[in-house]
């Protein structure tokens, strides 16, 4: 049943640049992926939130603040698979 449904993504900013999801959002291709996959969370994208359950969470950015620790496990908490950008 889960390959007909669109897997759950996040797309999470620590401290950084967030250039490298500046990027992400500059690419033409990112419709193509948005018909595949069903992006739940990008602060950078939207105004939701709320971290919610995911298959591929991705993460750029570095740990600097005890902020950046305790939403990073809370990513990691919510994500089957974490992708460090």
């Amino acid at each position: 049943m889960r390959d007909k449904m669109r897997m759950k993504i996040g797309i999470h900013g620590l401290t950084s640049c967030y250039g490298c999801q500046l990027k992400m959002a500059c690419i033409e291709e990112i419709l193509e992926v948005a018909k595949n996959f069903e992006i739940v969370y990008w602060n950078m994208a939207s105004s939701k939130g709320e971290i919610e359950k995911v298959d591929i969470a991705f993460v750029e950015g570095s740990v600097v603040t005890e902020r950046d620790e305790e939403e990073l496990k809370l990513i990691r908490e919510n994500a089957d698979v974490l992708v460090a950008v």
